[in-house]
């Protein structure tokens, strides 16, 4: 624990030029105001640098220590774990097509996205009307009288309202169909929470077939009967024509005689 303290303790450099310009915020100088903005784009430089150096020295030790690395075990719990997040990813890519949501929840979904999108349609347009200003240097007591609810205006009211609906209903579809679609056999197979039918392909997507389904095999015509084949012997004028003449010679032979 005291090595992951000293390890993190550059972190206080890139702290510490944000909090300083976020006290000049509360400063009532001329000068505070230019300070913190000093030193916020002081803050962001660093960021970004340190963002820099990270992903310089991550490269570095990826490219010279490559055979160390590689000769590490996978963890076979998370290995595990990512199999079964990947299965549980593909069942809910086939169970959630649009075709396969029942009608209730495509209500459910739209209603959820209508109230959405009203309310941040407000909060964008009218955002004066919704909310008061109220800066980080100015105190409850003396902006809002006393009650921060006074922050908030009649149409934010109505902002904020649609916004919880929206919110309840997307947590309702989330909860009671949406998880439910991820739901995976012993077998390796998604259940769909309707209970019918097989998954949907999607636009443009072909099913596999399942594992358990008889191959698809060209129908074999039945092989023609063997020819029987007799060692009658037949006899033209008292001809035996079990030898190699044809029947054409045995019935000239015959008419000659």
């Amino acid at each position: 624990f005291f090595l992951i303290l000293i390890g993190t303790l550059p972190v206080f450099f890139l702290i510490l030029p944000t909090t300083i310009g976020g006290a000049f915020l509360v400063i009532n100088e001329s000068y505070a105001p230019v300070c913190s903005v000093l030193f916020v784009t002081a803050a962001a430089a660093l960021q970004g640098g340190s963002l820099l150096v990270a992903a310089y020295y991550l490269d570095q030790e990826l490219t010279n220590r490559k055979d160390e690395i590689d000769r590490i075990p996978f963890d076979e719990e998370v290995k595990k774990a990512d199999e079964a997040a990947k299965v549980r990813s593909e069942a809910l890519r086939k169970n959630t097509v649009w075709k396969r949501v029942p009608l209730a929840w495509k209500a459910v979904l739209i209603l959820a996205t209508a109230l959405m999108t009203v309310s941040c349609y407000l909060v964008t347009i009218w955002a004066s009307r919704c909310f008061r200003d109220f800066a980080i240097n100015d105190t409850v007591s003396k902006r809002l009288k006393g009650r921060w609810q006074n922050i908030i205006r009649p149409l934010g009211v109505v902002a904020v309202s649609l916004f919880m609906g929206s919110c309840f209903l997307h947590l309702l579809f989330d909860c009671f169909w949406y998880r439910r679609q991820g739901l995976v056999e012993d077998g390796g197979d998604s259940v769909p929470a309707d209970g019918g039918g097989g998954p949907v392909a999607a636009e443009g997507e072909e099913l596999e077939p399942p594992a358990d389904a008889p191959p698809n095999e060209e129908p074999v015509a039945p092989a023609p009967a063997a020819a029987q084949t007799t060692n009658q012997s037949t006899n033209v004028r008292g001809l035996n024509l079990e030898g190699s003449w044809t029947l054409q010679e045995h019935v000239d032979t015959g008419q000659g005689q």
